[in-house]
């Protein structure tokens, strides 16, 4: 009967809100009365009350027990309040009663969303966010959340360290995100987290086998380094994927380059070097590399490998005895006893025709070995001292110890004749040839 009443109350003019008072009574006994609601709701409609329209659907909302009948309701009383009524705060209100009854209700986060970003309120945006990516199952969908959430507290918080754990879960799931690249690359131009969020993006590049990008964020966190080791490390990691993986070999070497002006002398930076010339037959580059930054070596140690690398690239490589001879000098200043790099100097001397710089390095070869010193190199040293009238008594001397070691040795017994026809050593000279042809037969 009360129904038919409002029904009639509602077709005369003037006497609609007597027909909603009566309508009014009806759903206070009977929350799920659709009937009743929909009556009402249709009386407010008309009368363009929206706001008795938008708070009869909160009371439908507050009140109904049907709970298809309420998520309806709260979604009406959250479009009214915010198209017609430009209440956002109430419209916020009925959207997060409809995610209390409904929290995967795609409707109410999606608003809820927008209306807590345009009202700058980003501490409930990231609780609306991480709510529901943690009531997600599916690993993708989380993704996704995770990415709004790394936005809000990345872009619109200032809480880098949390946004970059947002987004290392993302390119977790999805190494090619771009989004969460992006925001990666963000934080690595910043002041916070820029280090760890460099890590982040290396291990996605290493994995993705990207090699460029690799090479670009290693040299990004060679910029950010703090400490010149960890600088000529990153370095040489990003010299050695550019060698290795794309065959840029003078580009390494810049790399090369920059890792030993940040730590003169580093021991991984010259292995590369060598490995990079090597590779890519870059000599000359590589050459000029270590040439130039031997110059800021101070540790005897460094300085002495450094001129040996030098002088081996230019001895073995480049076909440059003088440069080569330069940095040998340089290396026998540290360690003079070397024979090997005694050896060579003799070698190169021989060829640019500096004998008294060769016969300097057979006299310092000659005492090294003492008196294991072959007769061959005696010989060679003799000869040289012979020559011009160097010092003819040294050469005697030297001469007269091989045939008395080695009475048959021609090479000797040679010599020791020509050193005989010279008048200052010609009883002496005769004498140890008389001796030698006995000892001999």
């Amino acid at each position: 009967l009360r129904m038919e009443l409002a029904g009639i109350l509602a077709r005369v003019p003037d006497r609609a809100m007597d027909a909603a008072a009566v309508l009014d009574q009806i759903v206070d006994e009977n929350p799920d009365d659709e009937d009743a609601w929909s009556m009402y709701e249709n009386i407010l409609k008309g009368q363009s009350s929206f706001d008795s329209l938008a708070d009869m659907y909160m009371k439908i909302g507050r009140t109904a027990t049907a709970s298809t009948l309420r998520l309806a309701s709260l979604k009406k009383a959250a479009s009214v309040f915010e198209a017609r009524l430009q209440d956002r705060y109430s419209a916020v209100t009925a959207l997060e009663m409809i995610l209390e009854l409904e929290p995967a209700d795609n409707f109410a986060f999606e608003r809820l969303s927008v209306l807590l970003s345009e009202s700058s309120d980003f501490d409930n945006l990231l609780k609306l966010y991480t709510t529901r990516e943690e009531a997600l199952e599916d690993e993708a969908g989380r993704a996704a959340m995770n990415l709004r959430i790394a936005g809000v507290l990345h872009r619109r918080m200032g809480r880098t360290a949390e946004a970059l754990e947002r987004y290392r879960k993302v390119i977790d799931f999805d190494p090619r995100d771009e989004e969460a690249r992006t925001g990666l690359l963000d934080l690595v131009s910043g002041d916070d987290c820029a280090v760890d969020a460099a890590l982040a993006l290396e291990a996605v590049f290493v994995a993705s086998g990207e090699n460029d990008k690799l090479i670009d964020i290693l040299r990004r966190q060679a910029d950010l380094a703090t400490d010149q080791i960890t600088r000529a490390t990153l370095l040489v990691r990003a010299g050695a994927v550019q060698s290795e993986r794309l065959g840029q070999h003078e580009g390494a070497l810049r790399d090369v380059s920059d890792a030993l002006a940040a730590v003169p002398g580093y021991g991984p930076a010259l292995d590369l070097l060598s490995g990079v010339a090597a590779a890519g037959n870059v000599w000359q580059a590589a050459y000029a590399v270590v040439a130039t930054a031997v110059e800021d070596v101070i540790d005897d140690d460094d300085v002495a490998r450094m001129r040996r690398l030098a002088g081996d690239i230019a001895f073995e490589h480049l076909n440059d005895p003088t440069s080569a001879a330069l940095h040998y000098g340089a290396y026998l200043l540290i360690d003079p006893d070397c024979d090997e790099v005694l050896a060579r100097q003799d070698q190169i001397f021989g060829q640019l025709g500096r004998r008294d710089d060769q016969v300097k390095v057979l006299r310092q070869r000659l005492a090294l070995a003492g008196d294991a010193a072959d007769s061959a190199l005696k010989m060679r040293l003799a000869e040289m001292l012979v020559e011009n009238s160097r010092d003819p008594d040294s050469a005697f001397e030297l001469v007269k110890g091989v045939l008395t070691a080695e009475p048959s040795n021609q090479h000797a017994i040679g010599l020791m004749s020509v050193l005989q026809a010279e008048p200052l050593f010609q009883r002496r000279a005769s004498d140890a040839l008389r001796r030698a042809y006995l000892e001999s037969g």
